[in-house]
This record gives structure tokens, C-alpha cells and sequence, in this order.
């Protein structure tokens, strides 16, 4: 992003501006870089049925101010470890309503600030807490569910149980 326009509120200035949603965009593939240099106190990102469908780590990297990230109802299907290895601020992540098949084992490592994760209605994973307890065990469902390692055991299940049952026949 090299330039923004538009009008406050009455009385409001880019220092006023908080938050972004960016809603029912389609075209949009990635996440927009450089809103921090025109707004200061940034700090939620919104998007919702936009056409992100991988996070590869570098996208928040210049959000460092970053407490909550919600990307829903669009077709991610893989988030890199590295997402918010930039953004220790963040409270709330929300990628419900996605096509997830994998999340790196190491993307929730470094949020000790975590307080509300939806992850509802994806491929490999269909949970939402709001509670730190139930957030952990969330993270050990990823690990199981999610992970590279657990769709190449899965893969190789499948693939041993079809050459058997093709050699049985």
C-alpha cells in the first residue's frame, strides 16, 4: 500500500483509524502490506470471503502492533509457522469457516497472549475456545490433526490400505 483515501469521522484523524475489515472481495489474494506507516494505532485486521488461500509467513510481519487477526469464510487451506512470529500483541485469531487442511505445528508458539481461538469448519479441524485451558488442547488437536506429519501419516495410511486391499484381491 503506497497511499490512502477517504474521509474520517468528524473530528477524526489517520491516528483515530484502529482497525480493517475488508469484506466480499474475491480478487484479493494476499494480505495488504504498509497500513501501519499511514495508521499509527493499528490494531485489528479483519477479512472476511476475500481469496486468500495460503498464509506463507511473511504477511504480518510489519504488524507488530497486531491483537487480533480474523480471516473467515474464504478458501485458506495452509498457514506457515511463521505468521505470527512478528505479532506477540495478538489476542484473538479467527480462521473459521476455511477449506485448512494444514497448520504449521510451530504457528501458536510464540502467542503467550492468546486468548480466543476459532478455528470452526475446516478440513482437518472444527474447534473455537475463548478459555486458556481450552485453547491448549486446541493447539494439541493441530498438532494431531494438522500438521504436515499428521497428513503424510494420514496419506500413508490411506495408500498402504489401498495397495492391501489391491494385493488381497
Amino acid at each position: 500500500v503506497t497511499r490512502v483515501t477517504g474521509r474520517h469521522l468528524s473530528g477524526k484523524t489517520n491516528a483515530d483509524v484502529e482497525a480493517l475489515y475488508i469484506l466480499y472481495n474475491s480478487n484479493l489474494k494476499f494480505v495488504p502490506q504498509g497500513m501501519e506507516q499511514f495508521f499509527s494505532n493499528f490494531e485489528y485486521l479483519y477479512f472476511n470471503e476475500v481469496g486468500i488461500e495460503v498464509l506463507n509467513g511473511d504477511e504480518l510481519n510489519t504488524y507488530v502492533n497486531l491483537r487480533d487477526f480474523s480471516l473467515e469464510w474464504s478458501y485458506l487451506e495452509r498457514i506457515s509457522g511463521d505468521l505470527f512470529q512478528n505479532t506477540p500483541k495478538i489476542e484473538l485469531i479467527s480462521f473459521a469457516f476455511q477449506e485448512i487442511s494444514q497448520i504449521d505445528v510451530v504457528l501458536f508458539s510464540t502467542l503467550d497472549n492468546l486468548r480466543v481461538l476459532d478455528l470452526r469448519n475446516n478440513i482437518c479441524i472444527d474447534r473455537e475456545s475463548g478459555e486458556s485451558e481450552e485453547i491448549q488442547e486446541i493447539i494439541n488437536d493441530v498438532i494431531e490433526s494438522c500438521s504436515e506429519m499428521s497428513t503424510l501419516t494420514t496419506t500413508l495410511a490411506t495408500t498402504t490400505k489401498s495397495i492391501m486391499s489391491t494385493t488381497v484381491t
